[in-house]
């Protein structure tokens, strides 16, 4: 090859060379990085914060919203409505404080108020049904004696204005397959309220298995109410009326009862029986107890009795009133002493805390039995241990099915010594629905009694 032609060809090596090179020169380029937009992050930080605070909103409004009906589900009283109603102290409590005894009465919501325990009023003592001369028989003139009533009627406002009539109202059906409304009827007392509200305390009779029930009040304007809480055991139930249902005139006139301390009632204290306690509504009467020492007796529960010479109804019922115008007892259906005609009416002290529970729909631990004390002399005489004989032991109750026998002698639950009713009702009332206990006791065999152990578990009502 010529030299000349070696040249050539070395040129246009040269000259692509160069081509390519140019072709490629955008990869000497520098990349620069975008700025940092500031503005991305901080929006969506904002939505993440705005998001949780409205999931927190929501959750707590419809926690609030759900958390009424969840606590009346579970029966767990909301602590702002709570019904309070302070137990009383009695001639015992005084004497072991060495000092005055106060009694508290009934409060509206979760206010109390303390007072001094009610000093028996020394009044003469009258009976409407004897006084054919009343100035012989009681000192008195006509004016004294007529004047002596009046005084009395007017004991019997305030309380008057607590009271108010429940009428259970159900569907029946006759021979003839026609409807007809089938009515009951009893007294009731104004016990407490809240902010939602109106608390009375009735005969469980006339709200059991009813499809309305209605209250009456004084100035007889009427509202529906729904039962809060009823215990069958003792009769007793508490119903409560939507105060949004009330009459602003009948709020501004009804009073909510003042409950006295019967623990210091004594056998000739003057009393008022108000309610329906012959079976027709708004009477008053004039009496006087005539006993205390008379008791009656439930499963798990003893209850003193104010028994007095007023005439009443088997069917009657509504309250006893001392001369301060406070509630010391409640006449039931079922009370009266066989024999005879008088009311009678279960100890208002002896029922507080029950009736405490059933405003605030609380349930009720139960054990199903009841007994009679023995005391060291029966025991002497008897040779039955010293304990709580069981009398009756209720049907598939938590002591029967235990097994728990009537005339075995319960002289322990849950460690604590059992003597008599009043024992077995504390002890029964600080345990709990499900709570599980080892009950000693005794069992008389043929050659004596023995030691017998049982595990109950107490069940709620």
């Amino acid at each position: 090859m010529s030299d000349e032609n070696v040249e050539k060809e070395s040129d246009e090596l040269l000259h692509v060379d160069r081509h390519e090179k140019e072709s490629y020169q955008f990869m000497d380029q520098v990349i620069k990085k975008r700025p940092f937009d500031w503005k991305k992050p901080v929006i969506r930080l904002f939505w993440i914060v705005f998001s949780g605070v409205a999931i927190g909103v929501i959750a707590a409004v419809v926690f609030l919203t759900v958390l009424p009906s969840v606590r009346k589900t579970l029966g767990i009283p909301d602590e702002k409505t709570r019904i309070t109603i302070p137990a009383d102290k009695g001639p015992a409590d005084a004497s072991v404080n060495g000092s005055s005894v106060t009694a508290e009465s009934v409060v509206s919501g979760s206010s109390t108020e303390e007072k001094e325990a009610p000093t028996p009023t020394a009044l003469p003592v009258v009976n409407p049904g004897i006084a054919a001369n009343p100035q012989t028989q009681s000192g008195l003139t006509v004016q004294q004696y007529k004047k002596l009533y009046q005084d009395m009627l007017k004991t019997a406002d305030a309380p008057k204005h607590s009271l108010v009539q429940v009428i259970g109202i159900s569907n029946e059906m006759d021979y003839f397959n026609q409807n007809y409304e089938d009515r009951k009827q009893v007294s009731g007392f104004m016990v407490a309220e809240n902010d939602r509200d109106l608390f009375v305390v009735t005969e469980y009779r006339a709200v059991d298995n009813v499809q309305r029930i209605q209250v009456v009040f004084g100035d007889n304007s009427m509202a529906d109410a729904t039962v809060q809480k009823a215990d069958e055991n003792s009769g007793l139930a508490v119903i409560k009326v939507p105060l949004e249902s009330v009459l602003p005139s009948t709020k501004a006139a009804f009073v909510i009862a003042t409950l006295g301390n019967s623990y210091y009632t004594t056998t000739g204290d003057p009393v008022l029986a108000l309610g329906n306690p012959m079976g027709y509504s708004d009477a008053v009467f004039f009496g006087v107890v005539t006993s205390i020492t008379n008791k009656t007796s439930m499963y798990d529960h003893e209850y003193s009795l104010l028994t007095t010479d007023i005439e009443g109804s088997t069917t009657g019922s509504g309250v006893l009133v001392n001369l301060n115008g406070e509630i010391i007892g409640v006449i039931t259906q079922g009370l009266h002493q066989e024999g005879g005609s008088t009311i009678t009416a279960i100890s208002i002290s002896e029922i507080k805390s029950l009736i405490q529970s059933l405003s605030n729909n609380e349930t009720v631990s139960y054990i199903g039995m009841k007994g009679r004390a023995v005391t060291e002399d029966i025991s002497a005489r008897t040779g039955i241990p010293l304990g709580l004989l069981a009398t009756d032991i209720a049907q598939d109750s938590p002591a029967m099915l235990a097994g728990i026998k009537e005339y075995d002698v319960i002289q322990e639950i849950a460690g604590k010594e059992i003597r008599d009713m009043n024992d077995l009702s504390t002890i029964v009332g600080d345990l709990k629905g499900g709570d599980v206990v080892t009950v000693k006791a005794m069992r008389k065999g043929a050659s004596g009694y023995a030691d017998i152990h049982f595990t109950v578990t107490l069940s709620a009502k």
